[in-house]
């Protein structure tokens, strides 16, 4: 993982941290809070795919090495936020009322595993 996708994903968690703060303070919809998630799994996605083309355009010798592994395993944990994600944003448009709480606990699901990739 290079620093540049390394400062978005900081960007991202700093985001989905800001919204699960907003979420507890001012009043949102449904469908205005899922709007949100989307757009920040949209973004999740995009960092996962330049992640696996860097680890494709890798050597052989590269893959098998350190640095393969810990890209292999930042795309492991990409993967892992977005199928979070796609979860969490079927659950909020399903839903008639919001329950911040759990949505909270899953949005801090997806922090960690982005917080996992920065530790790496």
């Amino acid at each position: 993982m290079n620093k540049q996708r390394k400062t978005i994903i900081k960007t991202e968690i700093d985001t989905l941290r800001a919204l699960r703060k907003a979420m507890r303070s001012e009043p949102t919809t449904p469908a205005a809070l899922a709007k949100e998630l989307e757009a920040s799994k949209v973004r999740i996605v995009a960092i996962h795919d330049e992640e696996q083309d860097a680890y494709e355009k890798m050597s052989e010798k590269q893959q098998c090495s350190t640095a393969g592994e810990i890209a292999e395993e930042s795309i492991a944990l990409l993967e892992d936020a977005i199928d979070y994600m796609d979860e969490l944003v079927m659950d909020v448009k399903d839903s008639e009322e919001l329950d911040f709480s759990e949505i909270g606990y899953s949005m801090e699901d997806v922090i960690d595993l982005l917080s996992d990739i920065l530790n790496m």
